[in-house]
């Protein structure tokens, strides 16, 4: 079945904000400004989200993890939020103070 144009979008940026908290989460990364500063000179990741944790900020952690979940179901486990970015969600935490 075809694919939107923005269901494509939204599966490959939440694929690389997921693996940047998992990164954090496994102590990789040091901090979130790390993950967002590699994103974007390392693969250049688009400069209208600020990097893959201001994206997840700018969604909100509750949205992204609803999104993520929606997208493990279509897309499999690699979708399914980590713990950390799970208990964000809950306390209404952000990446970056924003």
């Amino acid at each position: 079945a075809p694919v939107s144009a923005e269901t494509i979008r939204m599966r490959l940026a939440c694929a690389q904000s997921l693996e940047a908290v998992r990164a954090l989460e496994a102590g990789v990364l040091r901090a979130p400004i790390d993950g967002d500063v590699a994103a974007r000179l390392g693969w250049r990741y688009p400069l209208a989200h600020g990097g893959v944790f201001a994206f997840v900020d700018t969604m909100g952690a509750d949205r992204f993890a609803a999104a993520c979940r929606e997208l493990s179901v279509s897309y499999g486990s690699r979708f399914d939020p980590p713990a950390l970015l799970i208990g964000m969600a809950e306390r209404g935490e952000t990446f970056h103070s924003l």
